[in-house]
């Protein structure tokens, strides 16, 4: 369900996207519609929190990283596939590496 301030903001941030997206020439991006990539979050916004950050080391040469979890995010889903499921990867990788300007 969205409520209405949320949704003021999401009016505002599909127009923050989709013309982030067409600036940077990728037409397919930034709106829902027929044929067009359609990656999306869905969230639970009353179970949103960030998990405390732990330390990875799986760079190169034994290399560190912090990396964070999140809960809350119910799916994402890219060019209408999920990818992820309540935090965890479906398997699925219809994305593709975007080089340079269009």
């Amino acid at each position: 369900m969205i409520r209405h301030a949320k949704s003021v903001c999401l009016g505002l941030l599909a127009a923050a996207v989709c013309t982030t997206a067409a600036l940077a020439g990728l037409a397919d991006r930034g709106r829902i519609a027929v044929g067009l990539r359609g990656d999306l979050n869905l969230i639970d916004y009353d179970r949103l929190a960030l998990d405390l950050p732990t330390v990875s080391h799986d760079l190169p040469a034994g290399g560190r990283r912090l990396t964070q979890t999140a809960r809350g995010y119910r799916a994402t889903l890219v060019a209408g596939q999920v990818t992820y499921r309540d935090g965890a990867p479906t398997g699925a990788l219809p994305g593709r590496l975007v080089r340079g300007m269009a």
